[in-house]
């Protein structure tokens, strides 16, 4: 944890940076950005794929009232996941 005079000394450094070489700060929050949209890609996918695992699962267990249900649920987090992923392309 940074105490009060070290938080305002990076400040001071991020000022003179930004101020210096704007397109070297824009650089790094447009990695950042990225890294977070592949993040979030990645658990949506895994997600997705551990809930059709489970509908494979309930399917050999002979509970397809189970399956069906899952398999529901798999195409509403894909669909809302699909949503969401537009909106933020369109941004």
């Amino acid at each position: 944890m940074l105490d009060d005079n070290e938080r305002e000394t990076l400040r001071e450094v991020e000022r003179r940076l930004l101020a210096e070489d704007p397109e070297f700060v824009n650089g790094f929050q447009a990695r950042q950005s990225d890294l977070h949209r592949r993040t979030y890609r990645r658990g949506a996918a895994i997600a997705i794929v551990v809930a059709l695992l489970l509908v494979g699962l309930m399917l050999a267990a002979g509970s397809v009232g189970g399956a069906v249900l899952w398999a529901g649920a798999t195409a509403v987090v894909w669909g809302m996941w699909r949503r969401s992923a537009g909106k933020r392309r369109t941004r």
